[in-house]
């Protein structure tokens, strides 16, 4: 179990290497230099999006919690039950299917899914990793003392106010969108990703599915620039999203313990 300091000591590294990053970059912006795009820039982006992995990586490993064998062990455990991802493809098909519905999301039929398909792997690393610090440190350590809703909401939260600076350099995927409803968004997939955690234990299961996303949007046009009009398609999808999480997580622990029982009685 991660103890307090360390957790919250890997939020704030988090936050700083992103945030000085970012700020670099914005600074730079001002003279034309970084423009994003180009090579340096691009290094800079992703050691942000990176951020929450260093951090845990420095600060475990420099505590003696884990060492990095361990760490890349854990993380990229990709040998999981075929039902977790199962799991984890209908999370993914039920996002997407009710952003449709809604209207937030709009088929975009010049990128193929199986084009966006092929990005996983670099989705991976622009986001993927963002999983080891959130859900596997973060939420995991809320939900100690706090109900498994609260925990998410809150790590939904502070999610978001990290991805913050992204929305202000140009030309990155967040510039275009609207902070409010990226952050009603990301609270919906805040739960998805801790309930795929809470229930395969496996935070690989969790930076594929989020790396998934990540290249399927490429596929989607996002109607999340204009407020008024998304407000009502996002919020419906995050409201979803959170309930079929909570029932996912209820439904399983309750068969856990049934199981649990049963194996006592035989």
């Amino acid at each position: 179990m991660i103890n307090k300091n360390i957790v919250i000591k890997i939020v704030g590294l988090t936050f700083c290497i992103t945030w000085v990053l970012s700020g670099c970059i914005l600074f730079a912006n001002q003279f034309g230099y970084l423009k994003f795009g180009t090579p340096l820039s691009m290094v800079l982006f992703v050691i942000g999006a990176c951020a929450p992995a260093i951090a845990t990586f420095v600060v475990l490993t420099k505590n003696n919690v884990m060492t990095v064998k361990q760490l890349l062990k854990t993380i990229f455990a990709v040998k999981q039950p075929v039902i977790m991802y199962l799991l984890v493809i209908g999370f993914v098909v039920v996002y997407f299917g009710i952003a449709v519905l809604t209207g937030l999301f709009e088929f975009d039929y010049d990128y193929a899914i199986y084009l966006s398909l092929m990005t996983v792997p670099l989705m991976i690393l622009a986001g993927g990793l963002e999983e080891v610090g959130w859900r596997f440190v973060l939420n995991p350590a809320l939900e100690i003392k706090l109900p498994f809703a609260v925990a998410c909401l809150i790590t939904g939260v502070i999610w978001s106010l990290w991805h913050l600076p992204m929305f202000f350099i140009e030309g990155s995927g967040q510039a275009s969108m609207n902070f409010f409803i990226f952050s009603i968004g990301s609270l919906g997939l805040s739960f998805v990703y801790a309930a795929i955690y809470r229930i395969s234990k496996s935070v690989w299961l969790c930076v594929f599915i989020h790396a998934l996303n990540n290249s399927l949007y490429n596929s989607f046009i996002l109607k999340a620039d204009n407020f008024e009009i998304a407000v009502i398609p996002v919020s419906i999808t995050a409201f979803v999203l959170m309930v079929l999480s909570i029932l996912a997580v209820t439904i399983t622990e309750k068969y856990k313990r049934f199981l649990r029982k049963e194996t006592k009685e035989n």
